[in-house]
C-alpha cells in the first residue's frame, strides 16, 4: 500500500498473483528483478512504473564494457528484469539500465507484453525473448545495447540486437524505438 511500501520491487514481485498490479513508485532501484509467478489469459499479472523515466531499475554497470567480475556468482547472468517459465504478465512504464547482459530477459513464457520501456546502457541486447509464446514488445525505446562485457577469462562477448526474438512464435513487435545502439 501507499502507507506500507515494499522495501524492494523483488519483494513486490514475490507476493504477486494471478490478477495482482504491483505499482512501483517513482525511484532508482538497484537491483535485479525475477519474476516468481504466471498470471491466467483473463487475470494478468501487471508490473508497472509510475512514470516510465522516474522508475529506473539499475544493474550498476558503471563503464562498458562492464567487467562479470563485479558480479560475483552471476556466472556471466546479470540480467536486469528476469521472466523464466511465468506467463501472462504486463510490465510496463519503466526504464531498466546499466546492466551487464541484457535489460529484459524472457524464456520460455506465454503471452508476455512489453510495453512503455526505456532500456539503455546494456552489455547485451536490450531485449531477449527465446523460446516463447505470443509476446507483445511495443512502444519502447532501446538504446545504447550491446556495449560489451568482459568476462573474467579475457573473452569480451559477441554483439547481439537491440530486440532478440529466438524460437519464439506469435510475436507482435511494433512501434519500438531503437537507437544509438552498436
Amino acid at each position: 500500500s501507499t502507507s506500507q511500501p515494499f522495501c524492494s520491487v523483488q519483494r513486490g514481485i514475490n507476493k504477486l498473483n494471478a490478477g495482482d498490479t504491483l505499482l512501483i513508485r517513482n525511484g532508482k532501484y538497484r537491483e535485479r528483478v525475477v519474476s516468481k509467478r504466471s498470471g491466467a489469459i483473463d487475470a494478468r499479472i501487471v508490473i508497472r512504473g509510475e512514470s516510465r523515466d522516474k522508475v529506473i531499475l539499475d544493474g550498476g554497470c558503471k563503464r562498458f564494457p562492464c567487467r562479470e567480475s563485479l558480479f560475483p556468482g552471476s556466472d556471466g547472468d546479470a540480467d536486469g528484469l528476469v521472466v523464466q517459465g511465468h506467463d501472462y504478465m504486463t510490465i510496463q512504464n519503466l526504464t531498466v539500465q546499466n546492466t551487464l547482459t541484457s535489460g529484459i530477459y524472457a524464456i520460455n513464457t506465454r503471452g508476455l507484453a512489453l510495453e512503455n520501456l526505456v532500456v539503455k546502457r546494456t552489455g547485451m541486447s536490450g531485449i531477449n525473448i527465446y523460446d516463447s509464446k505470443g509476446p507483445t514488445i511495443r512502444k519502447n525505446r532501446v538504446t545504447r545495447s550491446n556495449l560489451g562485457i568482459r568476462y573474467t577469462d579475457g573473452d569480451t562477448g559477441s554483439p547481439e540486437e537491440s530486440i532478440t526474438i529466438v524460437n519464439t512464435s506469435d510475436f507482435d513487435v511494433s512501434y519500438n524505438r531503437l537507437h544509438d545502439s552498436l
